[in-house]
Parts: structure tokens; C-alpha cells; sequence
């Protein structure tokens, strides 16, 4: 499957769709992908409106998305848009999504191969209700793009899910009588800055370049007659979501708790968001740090503890978070730069000027950086069990993230300290 796609080296960003009709996608894998579900949908559901969001979010991607793609591509039959919203579906890592029994009065469609399914079913067990709120979202907002239908046409269900079941079947119903959720207005890339200047690195051992050029050689992207449209790369489940689906959630999940609660309602969802950037960077960079395709490529670089985090930052820097580097790294002490992180990115495109930061994958991913390399002696290829991520995250000297500068709220990059806490 041919799709538009550009390498924007500059910005360390991955743009889908062209210039004119394109979004940032990034990877990002299981773990984090269900952590950061369930968050929304159990913790801060208790007092937000959780599942509408989650649904609608995905409907704004895929909708304005697929229009832009049909368009720049020429796609005008309705069985070559069918063909190509399935194809990219599992392009994207999210599993199989087939649009044959879907028509503009809606239908009923089959699936054994869910991302956020099989990777709830590995992270928690089973469900006590469906959790494919995402593919609820997307296969509305596809449908309605595929038929030239507005954005809210139709309801969407799950009538089986194998995170409840424990199998792996999973059926979706489209109904025409209008969206039972959220609907927002599908803007586009975002503004990257102009030019930016580089700090100055460490020194390390690490050939960045040669690791960038070793992962894009990599088979990242998914195709539905390999492992059921699902990507397992670096010892997780991966997805190319368009990172504004992760700032949508996010960021609407903190403006509902604004509009409810004020600033002690931004104080509660917060760090929600920030554990599951930390649950991403152990689950994400552990498992980096643990595979085989580190094990080839990268390990054999590293002379010292901290070619370990460079080595990393090389691979980070190929996934679409943004540029980012490390001006000082000890035990004690880590500060990290990130330039255009598509968080911030994500937010003044969405919203405008931030007067708080609108950072909360960085601060939780970096603790775990520095909780795995200097408590956990991620050298040695640790199970990344629940119990190892509990004794790591309890310990009196683990770590913590102070976000010092943050490019939603004016300043240039976005930089965070971690500091050793005193025992």
C-alpha cells in the first residue's frame, strides 16, 4: 500500500498525508497505549466524561485524515476507499478492520486482531466491559469519509470484545442516527518552529546517525497479511497513532477537570497523565533496552552506563516525540531538551498559548529512564514485571521530573531535570 509519506529530519517528525492534508504520526506501544485508555476511562472517568472522548478523538483522526488522503490520492470508488481505510488501518499497527458489510446506513463488522485488545488482555487480564473505543471511533470516522458523510452520522458500538471474552473476536455496529460522541474539528500538523540551535551533547559512544539509519530499516509498519495487522518490534506491540490523538484525549480530559474543578481539577488529572508517561517509559524503553534489534545494533556501542541513554535518545529520536537531548546526565542528576515536542506542539495547535505545561509524557518517560539505568541495572536485562515497576517506582531514592521550560507556555524547547530523591 502506497501512503503519502514524508521524514521531516529537522523536527524529527513523521507527516502522513502530504503537505497539505497531513498529520504527525508517532509511535508509541501497547503499554502505554492501554495505560493511558484506562487512565481516561477509569481513573478520571469517576468524575469526567471519559468514553465519549476516547471515541471521539479517534473519530476526528480518521475522518479528516482519510478525506485529506482520498482526496490527495484520487480515491473516488467506494471499494477503493474501503480497500485502503482497511489497509491503512493495519499500516498503522491498530490490527484488522474490514469495511465490506459497511454502507452508508451503517453495518456490522468483524475483527480478530485488536491492538487494544490483545494488549489490555497482556497488560490487565480481562475487561469487565469492551475497550475498543479507539477502533469505535475510527471505523465511524472512516465510514463517514469513505461515503462523503458528515463527521457524525453514526453511533458506533462494540457488541463483543476479547478483552472481555479473553478470546480474540471482536464485532463493531454502525448505526445512522448520529454520533454518541464527542465531536471536534480535525486540525492539522501544527505549528514546528522555524529553525532551531542544538545543544551541545555529551559525549558518548554512540554513532546517532548509525542507529537512525539501522531503525528505518526496520519493519515498524504494519500490513494485514503479517500477524493480523499488528507490529511486535522492540519486545512490545507498537501503533503510528497521529499524535494529535494523544493530545486530544489528554488535553480535554485536563480541560473538563479546568471547567469542573478548577485548578485543583488540573492538579488531580495531572499526574494521572504523567504515570502513564512514566508506565510508557518503563514498559517502551525497557523493552527497547531488552530487545534483540538493541541488542544488534546498539549495545555493541556502549562503553559506559551512559551510552546506554544515548544510545536510546538515537532510537527516540527516529519515533516522532521531537528532537531531543541530554545536556547532563549523572546518578544524582539528568537534564533533558526537547525540541517541538509533540505534546507542546500538539496543545498550541489545538488550544493556543498554554499558561501551565502541557507536558506529561516526557517528565513520567525520563524518570523511567533514570529509574532503569541507575536502580534497576537495566544492563542486565531485567523481566520488566508489575512487581519489578512497583519496587523501582517505591524506592526512597527513585526519581523524579521537574519541567523547568515548556514550549506551549512561550519558551523555545521544553526542558526537564531529574533529580535522585534524598533517601
Amino acid at each position: 500500500m502506497m501512503v503519502p509519506l514524508e521524514i521531516d529530519l529537522d523536527h524529527a517528525r513523521m507527516i502522513v498525508g502530504g503537505k497539505d492534508h497531513g498529520k504527525a504520526h508517532i509511535l508509541h506501544c501497547n503499554y502505554y497505549n492501554n495505560y493511558l485508555m484506562r487512565t481516561i476511562w477509569k481513573d478520571a472517568g469517576q468524575f469526567l466524561s471519559s468514553e465519549p472522548l476516547l471515541i471521539g478523538s479517534a473519530v476526528e483522526q480518521s475522518y479528516f485524515q482519510l478525506k485529506g488522503l482520498f482526496e490527495t490520492l484520487n480515491l473516488r470508488g467506494l471499494k477503493e476507499r474501503k480497500a485502503f481505510a482497511s489497509n491503512f488501518y493495519s499500516w498503522q499497527g491498530f490490527g484488522l478492520l474490514d469495511f465490506g458489510a459497511i454502507d452508508a446506513s451503517g453495518g456490522t463488522t468483524i475483527s480478530d486482531s485488536q491492538h487494544y485488545a490483545e494488549g489490555w488482555k497482556e497488560q490487565f487480564g480481562t475487561s469487565d466491559a469492551p475497550v475498543g473505543f479507539m477502533t469505535r471511533g475510527w471505523l465511524a470516522g472512516a465510514a463517514s469519509a469513505i461515503f462523503d458523510l458528515p463527521q457524525d452520522h453514526f453511533s458506533t458500538h462494540q457488541t463483543v470484545c476479547a478483552a472481555e471474552t479473553g478470546g480474540h473476536r471482536n464485532i463493531f455496529e454502525l448505526k445512522p442516527d448520529g454520533a454518541n460522541y464527542s465531536v471536534f474539528d480535525g486540525k492539522g500538523v501544527g505549528p514546528l518552529s522555524a529553525s532551531h540551535t542544538l545543544c551541545e551533547n555529551l559525549a558518548s559512544n554512540i554513532d546517532a546517525a548509525a542507529v537512525g539509519a539501522a531503525v528505518l530499516t526496520l519493519p515498524l509498519f504494519g500490513s494485514q497479511d503479517v500477524d493480523g495487522g499488528l507490529i511486535r518490534s522492540f519486545d512490545v506491540m507498537i501503533t503510528w497513532h497521529p499524535h494529535q490523538y494523544y493530545d486530544r484525549i489528554s488535553f480535554e480530559c485536563v480541560n473538563e477537570a479546568i471547567r469542573k474543578y478548577g485548578t485543583e481539577g488540573r492538579h488531580v488529572v495531572e499526574p494521572l497523565l504523567e504515570e502513564a508517561g512514566h508506565r510508557c517509559g518503563f514498559r517502551t524503553f525497557g523493552g527497547i533496552w531488552r530487545s534483540p534489534e538493541w541488542e544488534a545494533v546498539v549495545e555493541p556501542m556502549c562503553e559506559t552506563r551512559q551510552d546506554w541513554v544515548f544510545g536510546l535518545l538515537a532510537i527516540i529520536n527516529c519515533v516522532g516525540w521531537g528532537r531531543v537531548e541530554c545536556t547532563k546526565l549523572t546518578r544524582e542528576e539528568a537534564v533533558f531538551v526537547v525540541h517541538d515536542d509533540y505534546e507542546s506542539v500538539g496543545y498550541l495547535n489545538l488550544y493556543g498559548r498554554a499558561d501551565f505545561a502541557t507536558t506529561y509524557l516526557f517528565p513520567g518517560g525520563f524518570r523511567a529512564i533514570m529509574n532503569l539505568l541507575y536502580n534497576g541495572n537495566i544492563e542486565e536485562k531485567p523481566p520488566l514485571t508489575e512487581a519489578f515497576y512497583e519496587a523501582l517506582s517505591r524506592r526512597a531514592d527513585s526519581y523524579r521530573t521537574t519541567t523547568e521550560k515548556c514550549l506551549s507556555m512561550g519558551d523555545e524547547v521544553s526542558l526537564y531535570r531529574v533529580t535522585r530523591k534524598t533517601a
